[in-house]
């Protein structure tokens, strides 16, 4: 439902459902699924910064709805308190015991005596250590069980922000053919099978044939050829991740309402004890950690990968509309972009979007971004600018917000700007939306999302206006990399900061040969046109139709 805000520059649209594959919940912690195995790289959370600005953290724990973690902060600030006192409490036994070894070289030195005296001292001082280790665990466990600190320009609540449209006017309303379903559409042209994947592999698969098979690749090498148009290097990522890794990246088994979201691989009982593997649901978790445990030379950033693979989705949505055709599928293809950038400075503070000591860095200057989102007909806003009073920055300021995640920002920017291309050159009637608080998973500071509209669910009165994702982007600022201990080589050899990871979709393609297929149908020739970008990876295809009496053909 779309409503205007004041002097009608911006929209807003109400999210009543939630959205599929959500990362890490407040419901679970990452300490309630199996150990971590040693090999894992250790994670540093920002334990300085939360120290000193439990406010801020505590805030931003109730406005993710991780209210059930707010306590958290204070309890992080008391157990450093404690921890800064036990350093006190050493200081003097230390000296003793340094002072007393020393003593023990020397000609006259009395050793037993001395000896004795040592002994007494270090019982002590090991209890001490042993007390400051389990606080330091434990304010380790609890941080990592916190939410990402949220962009001021993030609305607050289940409220999206309409940013811009794409190939769309929405004071011109689009009207469909009743025809216009993929799923029939695919089905009488040959290009999809939904009841043979049925059989082979259960609800939620699919077959994609024939020109639906040559779509799907065209999409990918159309989707590739514009991300290294800009500059972005080709990967090509494995499928299959250890479950710890995809937790460091924000993903957990299971959403909040204990739905399973990740494959987990079966272990037979020889490997009992092994690290947990899982199917990545997206390229995002393994091009993560390619640099898990390394440095990346400050003089490489931005570091910027787009690849193409499976991603594997456990629970693809409640049943109805959304469950119908290609929409929610466990299986597809997906061309990801992922990114790691610079950063200066450091996390905002709740005062006046002053610094805080914390040891981590993050970008400095300033950002003036704007969605690149082309829009047609459209009311448009500045996708960095000053948010309106919904939004979430009461707890920072913008200004300061601007210095941690410029460098990331600019990378973001390219992302979405890269998405809006793909879109308006494949002529689908799109809208660009900055992503409510509700909507954020636990990595993500930042969030845009690119809905395509789809005829079919038009069509099936559905609550979200016939609107669904095709794109999304996000700035996780140093979440992930502290969570997989990637940091940044200075020039100087400084390894102490963590750079910033942007990830986003370059194209999904179940959605988006949906979207082609409803928006290309001719009802009365019974065929669906190829958009232009893509006939070049087609043979020159133009027009997928099926003749009376045969298979699918292409004229």
């Amino acid at each position: 439902m779309l409503g205007s805000s004041s002097g009608g520059a911006r929209w807003t649209v109400r999210l009543r459902q939630a959205r599929p594959f959500a990362t890490t919940s407040a419901r679970y912690s990452s300490s309630s699924t199996e150990t971590r195995p040693t090999t894992a790289s250790k994670q540093h959370p920002d334990i300085a910064h939360i120290r000193d600005n439990v406010a801020l953290h505590e805030a931003n724990a109730v406005l993710r709805n991780y209210g059930k973690h707010k306590a958290i902060p204070s309890q992080v600030a008391a157990r450093a308190a404690s921890i800064s006192e036990i350093n006190t409490a050493l200081r003097k036994p230390r000296v003793q015991i340094k002072a007393l070894q020393s003593r023990l070289t020397a000609k006259d030195a009395d050793k037993p005596r001395t000896v004795a005296e040592i002994r007494r001292l270090k019982p002590l001082v090991d209890k001490l250590v042993a007390e400051q280790d389990a606080l330091e665990d434990a304010n380790r466990e609890d941080a990592l069980l916190l939410p990402n600190l949220t962009s001021p320009l993030t609305p607050t609540g289940d409220e999206a922000r309409v940013i811009s449209y794409i190939n769309y006017d929405p004071l011109k309303p689009l009207t469909f053919d009743s025809t216009a379903d993929h799923s029939t559409i695919g089905e009488e042209l040959g290009l999809i099978d939904f009841a043979s994947a049925s059989m082979a592999s259960g609800w939620g698969f699919y077959y994609l044939l024939n020109e639906g098979a040559l779509l799907e690749q065209a999409l990918i090498q159309y989707a590739l050829a514009v991300a290294r148009r800009h500059g972005w290097q080709v990967a090509a990522p494995p499928s299959l991740v250890y479950s710890h890794i995809a937790e460091a990246c924000g993903f957990q088994p299971r959403d909040t309402d204990d739905l399973q979201q990740i494959w987990q691989v079966a272990q037979p009982p020889r490997d009992q004890g092994k690290p947990k593997r899982s199917l990545a649901a997206t390229a995002e978790i393994p091009l993560a950690a390619l640099y898990a445990g390394k440095h990346i030379p400050a003089q490489a950033l931005p570091m910027k990968l787009v690849g193409s693979s499976r991603c594997f989705r456990a629970e693809a949505g409640a049943r109805g509309v959304d469950t119908k055709g290609l929409y929610r599928v466990h299986e597809f293809t997906k061309v990801e972009m992922f990114a790691w950038t610079d950063t200066t400075g450091s996390p905002p503070s709740l005062s006046s979007g002053s610094s805080s000591d914390s040891s981590s860095s993050t970008s400095s200057g300033s950002s003036s971004s704007s969605s690149s989102g082309s829009s047609s007909g459209s009311s448009s806003g500045s996708s960095s600018g000053s948010s309106s009073g919904s939004s979430s920055g009461s707890s920072f300021s913008a200004a300061s917000s601007d210095r941690w995640t410029a460098h990331s920002t600019a990378t973001f920017d390219e992302m979405v700007g890269i998405q809006t291309h793909i879109l308006t050159s494949l002529g689908l009637p799109c809208r660009v939306l900055e992503m409510p608080t509700a909507d954020l998973g636990a990595s993500a500071y930042r969030k845009i999302d690119i809905e395509a509209l789809f005829p079919s669910r038009l069509a099936a009165h559905h609550r979200d206006g016939g609107w669904g994702e095709v794109t999304s982007a996000s700035i996780c600022t140093d979440y992930q990399t502290r969570r997989l201990d990637t940091r940044i080589l200075d020039p100087s050899g400084s390894r102490k900061k963590f750079p910033h990871t942007i990830n986003g979709t370059a194209i999904a393609i179940p959605r988006v040969l949906a979207a082609i297929l409803e928006h290309g149908w001719r009802p009365h020739d019974r065929c669906v046109v190829i958009p232009e970008p893509l006939r070049p990876y087609m043979h020159g295809l133009e027009v997928i139709a099926q003749p009376p009496g045969s298979a699918a053909t292409t004229r």
